[in-house]
């Protein structure tokens, strides 16, 4: 039977011109270096990772090395940089003496992403064991990448049992490959697992010539035997992580796919059956998924015609595919709609925020530092020469500014989603900061005069707090920080109304923390101190001014998920540490919290 010619353009794609590059990645295993080599691709004439282009790291199945990408990675450079990786152990890269999901192959594509791409934030696209190592990667580290693309990775759910990668080659951990007399006889033994290629053999052959490697008396396979000490893999922890940080995830899948019909032993790492199945059917991997993934948007996509090994079967529906999801405007990047102006649009790395209170004092100061330090934020105050002087005084066009008298519940929401779409339709941190003191004994007060403090402070509080989390709860991410004070412990002599106010806020800010700690919403309170602001009539220079508590409200706007909730931070502790007021131990709202989170991951 004559050979199959390769097309033109997989003659022209795999001779395509790149870059290989290597970096050193350690491993807390065995503390010892490992050199994964990579491959660059770009269109541009200077090759320079420093384009304005998006960025792509691409990964390989497990055995498998980099050029699994080199027919295809050329299709997509009119949009990208990309990267391809070989893992460790596998093609080019060294071997190590110990394998670890988290220690060593998510290292290693956050290393590469750190060296060649450290000022964008690059698109995972992994096939097969490629998409355990990705989805580990991105579910610890949720803001350094667009998203991931998981093709044909056949990850079990939580109602099955872990795949034990190592299970069916644990007999051959330290033992060498054979080796082969000469090139042609050790091609021969190549073969694709599962669903070995029936068709475009050309590109088989192309990826076994890069699986060998020539030694002394012959050829060997490049891929490590010892990988197989990788163990059990609970990669479905991580799917539940990721889901819970909101991170993108697209699913692309050969409909034929042994993975996906149950006719591929995922422990022993064999094939029940050789043929590719003549219809469809969903196992319960691929039903977990769906379950898990599906409510979040995330787009399940098939490949008619094709096996596990999609590159091979549908080379072309495959790339287009990954265009399609990829594009501007598509899947992983669209656009915020209603923007005022172009500042909204920003790196998401970067957060949105909105401050209460902003016209003076503490939440002026913080407004400057949040600037000054590249956010993008929504200033709130009921006094609008005062937000005047603010936007005249910085700037700048990532400042907004709202008029908004926050003791109004129809006010609050209004500004909540007004800065909702001012800031790109995205609202990260929600600083509750407004504040009012009038400094008189309960029986002197005026009618209607503790209501306001209760108004503007713990009502003001709960109805921004009801209008936030909503919208966090569809972004998959939030932090609130409420403003208390330690008045709230002991009252204080002309003072009743404040203290009540500040006590009401700890408590439903507890109360709230609670609710929402399923989520990534994470909210807390800061308690700044005694500080030189208009709030006391006169001035105070014997007070730390108010620059001074920026710190402690930055910590809190970055807070990392599972993070503290429900906590007091204040700059009078060391490192802007935790204060505790009234005694929190006694109401377990720790242990509620606790338990909340655990009974969250368990249902997906």
């Amino acid at each position: 039977m004559e050979k199959e010619q390769p097309p033109s353009w997989f003659v022209n794609n795999i001779n395509y011109p790149f870059q290989k590059k290597s970096i050193n990645v350690p491993s807390d295993l065995d503390n010892k270096d490992c050199n994964i080599v990579y491959l660059y691709y770009s269109s541009d004439s200077a090759s320079s990772s420093k384009s304005k282009k998006k960025t792509m790291i691409m990964v390989h199945g497990g055995s498998a090395h980099a050029y699994w990408w080199g027919h295809i990675a050329p299709f997509l450079l009119n949009e990208f940089n990309i990267v391809s990786i070989h893992l460790g152990g596998m093609g080019e890269s060294d071997h190590r003496e110990k394998y670890d999901m988290k220690d060593t192959y998510a290292k290693e594509i956050l290393a590469v992403a750190d060296a060649e791409f450290s000022d964008s934030l690059p698109l995972l696209v992994a096939h097969s064991f490629g998409g355990y190592c990705c989805t580990t990667a991105i579910a610890d580290n949720p803001r350094r990448f667009s998203g991931l693309i998981l093709v044909d990775s056949g990850i079990r759910g939580a109602n099955q049992a872990p795949m034990d990668y190592g299970a069916k080659n644990v007999a051959t951990v330290g033992r060498p490959h054979k080796i082969y007399p000469d090139e042609q006889s050790i091609l021969k033994k190549f073969r694709m697992v599962p669903d070995d290629p029936k068709t475009n053999l050309y590109i088989k052959d192309y990826y076994a010539k890069h699986a060998i490697r020539k030694v002394q008396d012959g050829y060997v396979w490049r891929f490590d035997p010892n990988r197989s000490t990788l163990g059990k893999i609970y990669t479905y922890r991580d799917v539940i992580k990721a889901v819970r940080r909101g991170v993108k995830i697209a699913v692309v899948y050969g409909e034929k796919s042994s993975l996906w019909q149950g006719r591929f032993d995922m422990s022993s790492h064999a094939e029940k059956s050789n043929e590719m199945a003549s219809a469809p059917t969903e196992t319960k991997m691929l039903k977990w998924l769906k379950s898990v993934l599906q409510p979040g948007g995330t787009p399940f996509i098939p490949i008619a015609e094709a096996g596990h090994h999609i590159h091979v079967d549908q080379p072309i529906a495959l790339t287009s595919v990954l265009r399609s999801l990829s594009l501007d405007g598509g899947y992983f990047y669209k656009k915020p709609s209603n923007l005022y102006n172009d500042a909204a649009i920003l790196n998401p790395t970067v957060k949105t925020i909105l401050i209460t209170g902003a016209g003076s004092g503490i939440g002026r100061a913080w407004t400057k530092g949040f600037i000054n330090d590249g956010y993008t934020v929504t200033a709130a105050d009921i006094n609008k020469n005062s937000l005047n002087s603010l936007m005249m005084e910085l700037d700048s066009p990532k400042l907004f500014t709202i008029k908004c008298d926050v003791s109004k519940a129809k006010d609050v929401q209004d500004m909540v989603e007004n800065a909702y779409r001012i800031m790109g339709n995205r609202l990260d941190v929600l600083f509750n900061n407004a504040g009012v003191s009038y400094n008189t004994r309960i029986e002197d007060s005026e009618t209607g005069q503790f209501e306001q403090h209760i108004a503007i402070h713990l009502f003001a509080c709960v109805n921004g707090m009801k209008a936030a989390i909503p919208i966090m709860r569809r972004q998959k991410f939030g932090r609130i920080i409420n403003t208390v004070s330690r008045g709230a412990e002991g009252g204080g002599r002309r003072n009743g109304g404040y203290a009540a106010a500040k006590a009401g806020m700890w408590a439903v800010t507890r109360a709230a923390a609670h609710e929402v700690a399923d989520t990534d919403i994470l909210i807390n309170m800061i308690f700044p101190g005694p500080t030189n602001t208009p709030i006391w009539g006169r001035d105070m220079p014997n007070l730390q001014d108010p620059e001074a508590t920026y710190p402690c409200a930055k910590k809190l706007a970055n807070f990392a998920i599972d993070g503290p909730t429900g906590k007091i931070y204040t700059p009078f502790m060391p490192n802007n540490g935790v204060y505790r007021m009234f005694d929190e131990r006694r109401d377990g709202l720790d242990q509620m919290i606790l338990r909340r989170r655990e009974r969250s991951s368990s249902k997906m």
